[in-house]
């Protein structure tokens, strides 16, 4: 039976970041040196720690955020997606987040401040042009962070305020410090212009506010009146008011020629941040502990306009468009929300498609991990709602799932074991959980206490199932194992943002953990290897990944982790996707060797084909091309466009493009290459082109790996017909094995009864007709060389035409390699004989290289263990839409009474005409994969879960019912 205990979430869920020592440790705690690189990192196309800054620019079209995730997103408004991200350089632990940002009035000049150099070596403020994207200097001059930054109103100067206690005025142009502004007893928290920029307000840690003469950098006044530090500052740019607000729970207005408070406002909470609408109406504030709700006030009267409540944590950034919409940024999964000044709704949410994890378990057979995104209630343990199969000796690795039939037999964070119990309780010192008692039989045995360079508070945390270790998760990615003496055991490293939960498998093997970081990592308790992490996104995309970059993904899941490579101090930094170095990376062989290993280390050393060294990311890079026409959206009447790219120079040869058009190949490597060092120049494609909208991607390769770029085109004349020239079908159904005795009984009337289908339902869509069947009855046998020939045949196919394959039979994992077993498949010395088997990568080069519409459909899974994830996303990846009869977790089955098997029954019956679900006469993939999943669900009780991938938005037409 699972313990049924908290994972220390009761009552410290509240406290994550109200308490402004938390946030001081995230601003300004021991950070590393910055190194080479590259560095492995999440991507979830939002942000994923504190976001610290936000602003629009001037025409309210696009919003800049900045976050402790170090980087910075241009976002658009209306469609809220990321428009671009700005990356620079970094290195473990804190260099490299970005704590302020600043526009100038013409929204050109981008200024950027944080904690962006190295400890001890200053803190840099980068400048960049915004229009180019381009860094086009650093500021050089604060000791510590950079907390604040604003232009003056004509853009030739800069204020910055830092946690070195001093305020620096810049002149831009020349990027030299013009006035250091010191006088303050603590870290200078804001900083602005006057609205004339004849002064400079400042506040700080020591409750006070100061104005300075911004032409020689002299205190005019001291203004006093808070009675905490002092966050926030905002300047009307209307009327000249200037608001602060302070942790003391009030908005004061100011008369700076006096220094006196003109009016005040009480928040009743911590105010963390303020922002004036363009037209100086409105101040909008922000806030620090719950119900977090954000105001907007009307700046004359401070009566309140309205407020919004939709962050489930602190916000620290906010921001005020012209057009009445306001935007805060915060909560636990860092979220902004834009949504009306006037009435308090939400009009749009900004974010990545990651989730907080906040409960995770273990199967009692320790077979399943599990987790959930849900934060429990106060005294609540979380619900588990997703699931993930580990890999056996026996089976592959799964893939995330919904948790079919609830968590409640998981096993979770033991927090009593026998007369063992923790206990935690606060210090007093900060305000949180800091002090976690281990208790035997009502006497503490220790009390352990985390402090402000040990996370601050025990968030979760558990006995391991032999009692003598206590595991407890932090906040800011501590996770540690203590003794019951509360002596510590050492760290498990990896997590960078708060650690929620954790569980310790039954055998006391592995230990899982979950964090605001969105990762669920799994961990070799006895050695604290963190083997493997998972990212699983609202969208269904998910990647498990082993430090060493090594990774397990679904189709664009590897789009979501990848190497953030410095270039210089004074250069923005690129980012390589693990999707670009697909062909040295995605090996879910050792992902899950790792995991039956217990060891990452041990499954890379004793792996083949490991040669590449990220180290080569420093100098060399995947393709660079960028698109010049046409733009996205273009519109044309016209049945091709033209496509013209700029190439510049590189150490590594463009071997080619591949271009397709709603997952229609129309060119395969062609174009030639592009020689290393070869001068900018323009390549051009001509791109054939379908009524309606066309998604194009273009994709091109060299030996580091490579890079796509898409662009959607419309052409007008939604209705025109598609051109259909030859369809290429090749079924191989393998029913004999004579060399090791596993034979089938419906391998060879499967293909033979496919093909007679499909000619029948899809040749009428096509000019011409080439069917070959390798089968017992057809017109080969299915031996490795007449597969081989026939493979071939398909690289004759043009943009129009269409190809399948069809296969049946056994396949095997081999290591990393996935085989096909044809009729004379046999082994040699205690290993396949590769002449006698056909390669999956032989299968999948044979099609990927192809033009035109190509499918697959592979029943080839009829052992648990001869499922390969590599054969479905190979084949997403390269636009092949892919048919398999089972997932990683379910084996393919055969059925006397159908006369085949049960994946190839349902195909033909769809194709007949059960899969026209729309009636109209035409059956389209996505209907074939809708009608064949429930089928073979009913036929096999659900025993068996086929699956399905086709790459980008668009359908096409399979067959035709008569």
């Amino acid at each position: 039976m699972p313990v049924q205990a908290l994972s220390g979430n009761g009552g410290y869920w509240r406290w994550r970041l109200p308490c402004f020592a938390m946030l001081l440790l995230l601003v300004f705690g021991a950070g590393a040196s910055a190194a080479e690189g590259p560095y492995l990192e999440l991507d979830t196309k939002g942000h994923m720690a504190l976001i610290r800054s936000i602003l629009f620019t001037p025409d309210g079209r696009e919003l800049i955020s900045a976050s402790d995730d170090k980087t910075i997103r241009v976002w658009d408004v209306d469609s809220g997606r990321i428009v671009r991200t700005i990356r620079g350089e970094i290195g473990d632990g804190d260099p490299g987040k970005i704590y302020a940002l600043a526009l100038s009035r013409d929204g050109r000049l981008l200024a950027a401040g944080g904690r962006t150099g190295a400890t001890g070596q200053g803190q840099p403020i980068r400048l960049y042009d915004l229009n180019e994207s381009t860094l086009i200097g650093l500021l050089q001059g604060h000791d510590d962070a950079v907390l604040s930054l604003d232009f003056s109103a004509d853009g030739e100067r800069l204020v910055s305020g830092s946690a070195d206690d001093t305020a620096i005025i810049w002149d831009v142009a020349s990027r030299k410090a013009l006035h250091r502004l010191s006088g303050h007893k603590g870290d200078v928290n804001a900083a602005r212009f006057t609205a004339d920029a004849s002064g400079v307000v400042t506040a700080s840690d020591d409750d006070t506010l100061k104005l300075w003469d911004a032409s020689d950098g002299a205190l005019v006044s001291t203004l006093t009146g808070h009675t905490d530090k002092v966050i926030a500052l905002a300047v009307s740019l209307r009327d000249g008011q200037v608001a602060s607000g302070a942790l003391d729970g009030t908005i004061k207005f100011w008369d700076l020629v006096n220094g006196r408070v003109l009016k005040e406002i009480n928040q009743g909470t911590e105010v963390m941040s303020l922002a004036f609408s363009p037209d100086g109406r409105n101040l909008l504030s922000g806030v620090g502990r719950a119900p977090y709700l954000s105001h907007v006030w009307d700046a004359a009267t401070g009566r309140e306009v309205a407020s919004y409540g939709g962050h489930d944590n602190i916000v620290l950034a906010t921001a005020l468009a012209g057009n009445g919409l306001a935007a805060t940024a915060g909560g636990n999964d860092n979220e902004i929300h834009l949504w009306d000044a006037e009435s308090g709704k939400l009009s749009q949410a900004l974010l990545g498609v990651g989730r907080a994890i906040w409960s995770v378990g273990f199967s009692p057979d320790g077979r399943f991990i599990a987790w959930g995104v849900e934060r429990p209630g106060s005294g609540e343990l979380g619900s588990l709602v997703f699931s993930l199969k580990l890999p056996a000796k026996d089976s592959p690795l799964g893939e995330p799932k919904l948790l079919r039939g609830g968590g409640e037999s998981f096993d979770r964070a033991a927090t009593t074991l026998g007369g063992l119990s923790l206990q935690t309780r606060a210090s007093g010192e900060f305000g949180y959980l800091d002090l976690l008692d281990v208790v035997e039989d009502g006497n503490t045995l220790a009390t352990i206490k985390r402090g402000e360079n040990a996370g601050y508070a025990h968030n979760a945390f558990t006995f391991t199932p032999d009692g003598k270790t206590v595991i407890s998760g932090g906040g800011h990615g501590f996770l540690t194992a203590y003794d019951l003496a509360g002596r510590s055991l050492g760290e498990f490293v990896g997590h960078t943002s708060d650690v929620w939960a954790v569980a310790v498998s039954p055998d006391g093997r592995w230990l899982l953990s979950g964090s605001d970081d969105q990762t669920v990592r799994l961990w070799n308790l006895a050695t604290h290897e963190n083997v493997a992490s998972l990212f699983y996104g609202k969208n269904g995309e998910w990647v498990l990944w082993t430090p060493q970059g090594y990774y397990a993904a679904s189709p664009s899941g590897d789009a979501h982790v990848g190497w953030h490579v410095n270039e210089g101090d004074g250069k923005l930094a690129r980012f390589v996707s693990a999707a670009q170095l697909k062909r040295h990376f995605y090996r879910p062989d050792i992902v899950a060797r790792a995991i039956l290993l217990g060891s990452a280390a041990r499954a890379v050393k004793e792996a083949p084909d490991t040669g590449f060294a990220l180290a080569e990311l420093l100098q060399r890079k995947p393709p660079e091309f960028s698109l010049l026409s046409p733009a996205t959206g273009t519109q044309t009447q016209a049945d091709t466009v033209d496509f013209a790219l700029d190439v510049p120079p590189a150490v590594d040869a463009i071997e080619g493009f591949d271009i397709t058009v709603n997952g229609r190949r129309v060119a395969s490597r062609e174009s030639g290459t592009v020689k290393p060092g070869e001068r900018t120049r323009v390549r051009h494609f001509s791109v054939p082109l379908s009524g309606g909208a066309n998604d194009i991607e273009i994709k091109g390769y060299n030996a580091i790996g490579q890079t796509a770029e898409k662009v959607t085109v419309l052409r007008s004349g939604a209705g025109a017909p598609e051109k259909r020239g030859r369809l290429y079908v090749v079924a191989i159904g393998v029913d004999d094995y004579p060399n090791f005795k596993q034979n089938l009984e419906f391998a060879g009337a499967d293909a033979r009864a496919f093909d007679e289908m499909l000619v029948a339902k899809g040749g009428p869509l096509h000019a011409e007709i080439s069917s070959r069947v390798l089968a017992k009855g057809g017109d080969q046998s299915p031996t490795a060389a007449n597969i081989k020939a026939a493979l071939e045949t398909f690289r004759n196919a043009g943009p129009d035409d269409t190809i399948v394959l069809f296969l049946a039979g056994h396949g095997v994992n081999d290591g990393p390699d996935y085989l096909f077993l044809p009729t004379d498949a046999k082994v040699e010395g205690g290993r396949w004989d590769q002449s006698s088997v056909v390669n999956w990568e032989a299968l999948q080069g044979a099609i990927e290289t192809s033009k035109g519409r190509r499918i697959m459909l592979v029943d080839t899974c009829h052992s648990g263990n001869a499922f390969n994830a590599r054969l479905l996303k190979d084949a997403a990846d390269a636009s092949i839409a892919v048919y398999a009869a089972t997932d990683a977790e379910t084996l393919a089955q055969e059925r006397p009474a159908l006369g085949h098997g049960v994946f190839t029954y349902a195909v033909i019956e769809g194709l007949k005409g059960g899969a026209d679900l729309s009636r109209d006469r035409f059956i389209e993939a996505q209907e074939l994969s809708t009608y064949v999943l429930g089928a073979v669900r009913k036929l096999t009780e659900d025993k068996q879960l086929p699956t399905f991938t086709q790459s980008g938005r668009s359908d096409f037409v399979i067959s035709k019912v008569r």
